[in-house]
Formats: structure tokens, C-alpha cells, sequence
């Protein structure tokens, strides 16, 4: 009798195992790496202000900050530092209202996404709706001596009240990599 109950529970657990494995392994597939999309820019004879929305963003603050400070720096050209005194980027999360295909002025691609309220007021896409999609915000100012300010924040709120600011050189910032 403890034969039959023994081999019963081998298989079973290893019918669970494998189970388990497949389940695992499909769900490392469907994690996605962040993607960056510019969705405006301007500029001015100083500098120029670029908003983006990530996909897929990082939930923990330090792998974000980490994450854009990177892109930034892959993507900002030194000569660029140099060129303009300021250089202000905003990183926005992705959602159903604030996608990558944001045109501002135009309206909502998915309508069927807005609120009552949205859809009586706010039939075009703005930034200014947005404020708590905000996931990050960087901006470089370039001082006298060449050194640069960098400053950053989290959310709309700490970009109005505390951001937090670092003096880097600018030389020394692609030889070094993201280390602020």
C-alpha cells in the first residue's frame, strides 16, 4: 500500500513543478524593457525643453533616476551641454489618456477613456492635465564656470517646492558616466 501512495504524490508534484516552471518562464516574457518617446520640444536662443513618455518606467525611484539620468547622458550630446545654458527635460509614464502618440491641442485618440467631466472640458490632449503622470524631471543649467547644476525631481510637487540639485563638471560627466 505505501508503494502506490508514494509514486501518486511523485507525479504530482512533478506535474506542479512543471506547471510552475512554464508559468514562470511565460511570465518573464511579457516584462518589457522601458522605451523613451519624445512627444514635444521647444527651444530658445538658451536652451531647449523636451517632454517624453516612457514605457514600461520603473517603479522603484532609484532604477528610474538611474534609468533616465542614462538616457540622458546617451542622448545629450556633449557639445549640446556646452552650446545651450539650459537644457530641461520631463518624463511622463505612459497611460491610456498620455500616450506616445500625444499631439497637444488635438483631440483624445480614445475618447472612450475620458470621464464625463473630461468629456465636457478637456476634449484635447494638454500637458497641463497630466501633472500626476509626471514620473520625473531633469534639468541641466550651465553656469559661468562651465560647471553644470543639474537638478531633478520625482513629481509636480517637488518640482515646485524641493528639488534636489547637484554642481557636476562637464568634462568629467561623460568620463565618468551617471554617477550623481
Amino acid at each position: 500500500m505505501k508503494k502506490s501512495i508514494i509514486k501518486p504524490t511523485w507525479k504530482i508534484l512533478y506535474t506542479i513543478t512543471v506547471v510552475l516552471f512554464t508559468i514562470a518562464c511565460n511570465y518573464n516574457k511579457e516584462i518589457k524593457e522601458p522605451e523613451f518617446f519624445m512627444i514635444e520640444r521647444s527651444s530658445s536662443k538658451n536652451g531647449f525643453f523636451e517632454r517624453f513618455v516612457i514605457v514600461n518606467p520603473p517603479k522603484d525611484t532609484t532604477e528610474l533616476k538611474l534609468l533616465i539620468e542614462q538616457y540622458n547622458i546617451n542622448t545629450i550630446p556633449i557639445d549640446t551641454f556646452k552650446k545651450y545654458k539650459i537644457i530641461n527635460r520631463s518624463f511622463y509614464r505612459e497611460t491610456d489618456l498620455l500616450t506616445r502618440d500625444y499631439k497637444r491641442f488635438e483631440p483624445y485618440p480614445n475618447e472612450d477613456k475620458l470621464g464625463w467631466y473630461e468629456r465636457i472640458y478637456y476634449k484635447n490632449q494638454d500637458l497641463v492635465r497630466h501633472h500626476d503622470d509626471l514620473i520625473m524631471q531633469t534639468m541641466y543649467d550651465r553656469l559661468k564656470d562651465n560647471s553644470i547644476l543639474y537638478s531633478y525631481c520625482f513629481n509636480y510637487e517637488d518640482y515646485l517646492l524641493n528639488m534636489q540639485e547637484i554642481v557636476i563638471d562637464i568634462d568629467t560627466l561623460y568620463l565618468e558616466g551617471v554617477r550623481f
